[in-house]
């Protein structure tokens, strides 16, 4: 089972938590961002369920693990808001539906424990054009390409000025400073993945930062300590993400 990763309850945590944040958004009325958190962690479960039948399956490869992931994940380009349907709730259940049956071939019958979303039931379906207008407002009006380019720069003046409060002995500004311009370049990492990855969608995008954004609400403090603070915030937000993803995004923060 060499390449397979192993069984644990991050992707059941990682479901829970997109979950908890599509319900706010039905509360918000925010009816599109909530069916993409809610999609994002139908495929955090899915992820676990593939794993434990390609396992359990004697003589399944790695590939063949990937493979079934890929079909389940392609689901996303246009199932949650193919066809016009009475509310969001309806939406998911056919996504999900389509989704067991990609992977039928590959893991047979699954039975996954969906999270569920108080609401959906309720909320209509995203309208035509909702994909365009949530971007629109989610980049403020750019493309991904540009947007990752605007907060790149961003985190760049931001951390020129951490660098400079340090100097001075103001390190509490230099802590938040570079707070910022690590938060600006994970946002920049995100947008240019999500645009590599063809996700027009956003769903990459707003998972990941909805996770991330999860895992810095739950430190208790940072150390009083320049360095220690940037370790400690850098560590959380990449440890919030796939080990492919933190690899990436740590080549991209700044040198302190």
């Amino acid at each position: 089972m060499t390449g397979i990763p192993p069984g644990d309850d991050l992707h059941r945590r990682r479901a829970r938590d997109l979950a908890e944040v599509a319900a706010a958004r039905v509360l918000e009325g925010r009816a599109h961002e909530a069916m993409l958190l809610a999609w994002g962690a139908d495929l955090e479960i899915l992820q676990e369920c593939v794993r434990q039948a390609l396992v359990d399956r004697a003589g399944q490869s790695p590939a063949e693990y990937y493979g079934a992931l890929e079909r389940a994940f392609a689901v996303s380009d246009g199932a949650v808001v193919a066809e016009p349907v009475p509310t969001a709730a309806i939406a998911l259940a056919q996504a999900r539906a389509i989704a067991l049956e990609r992977l039928r071939p590959f893991t047979g019958e699954i039975h996954p424990q969906w999270e569920q979303v108080p609401g959906l039931d309720a909320v209509a379906e995203s309208t035509p054009g909702s994909a365009e207008q949530f971007a629109a407002v989610r980049l403020e009006g750019h493309s991904l390409t540009e947007f990752a380019r605007l907060r790149q720069a961003a985190a760049e003046r931001d951390m020129k000025a951490a660098l400079v409060a340090r100097v001075k002995g103001e390190t509490v500004t230099a802590i938040e400073l570079a707070y910022a311009a690590d938060v600006a370049s994970t946002e920049a990492y995100l947008a240019d993945s999500t645009a590599a990855a063809g996700d027009t969608l956003l769903l990459t995008l707003v998972c990941r930062w909805e996770l991330i954004l999860k895992a810095l609400g739950r430190l208790p403090g940072l150390p009083g300590d320049f360095s220690s603070a940037v370790q400690l915030v850098r560590d959380t937000i990449t440890g919030a993400l796939a080990a492919a993803d933190a690899e990436r995004l740590r080549a991209r923060f700044l040198a302190i």
